[in-house]
């Protein structure tokens, strides 16, 4: 008597290939949701008068919450990762903008020397400073430490004359990635 028949042994390899493909699949579905949005929105995100380039890897949603509609773009990345990379554009914090240069880095050097006053453990403040096409972004740079380890970084960006501010919160490694976002900011 056959323990297995040709029809059983197939549908058993088909049914692992099946789970192989759906755990892979949910994996990294994050990057093929980037690849179509690129496939229909290209590779720029449009609001207000303004806009950013995107590279591949990174794609579009829009959030809307008490009443502000901001814009959330995530990085691709495995679903296994802690900190996943992400950008927020969003209205100014009360409708604040600044009128020149000069007051805006005064007001962010200003919020980061009262952050430093009393800095959460593991925490660190700076100020640092993005040169976009048309614009200069001013941004208090957060990075949090975990044993001696760079673990996650946030940069809150603000630019005189523009009503938007632009973050990023994730890993260090993609900080960079971001930067490069924001320096294509127009």
């Amino acid at each position: 008597m056959k323990l297995f028949t040709r029809r059983t042994l197939i549908s058993v390899c088909l049914i692992v290939v099946f789970l192989i493909l759906v755990f892979y699949a949910a994996r990294y579905r994050k990057y093929a949701y980037a690849q179509v949005w690129h496939f229909r929105h290209g590779d720029t995100v449009k609001f207000g008068a303004y806009s950013l380039e995107l590279p591949k890897r990174w794609w579009v949603l829009k959030n809307e919450f008490a009443g502000w509609t901001s814009i959330s773009i995530p990085r691709a990345c495995k679903s296994t990762d802690i900190y996943e990379p992400e950008i927020t554009v969003m209205p100014t914090t009360g409708g604040e903008v600044t009128e020149n240069d000069v007051e805006q880095s005064r007001q962010t050097s200003s919020m980061v020397s009262r952050m430093n006053v009393n800095p959460v453990l593991g925490w660190t403040h700076s100020v640092t400073n993005i040169q976009a096409r048309s614009s200069t972004w001013y941004c208090i740079r957060d990075t949090m430490t975990i044993f001696g380890q760079h673990v996650s970084t946030t940069l809150t960006c603000n630019a005189a004359r523009i009503p938007y501010e632009l973050y990023y919160t994730g890993p260090p490694e993609q900080e960079q990635e971001a930067i490069s976002i924001f320096e294509n900011f127009q």
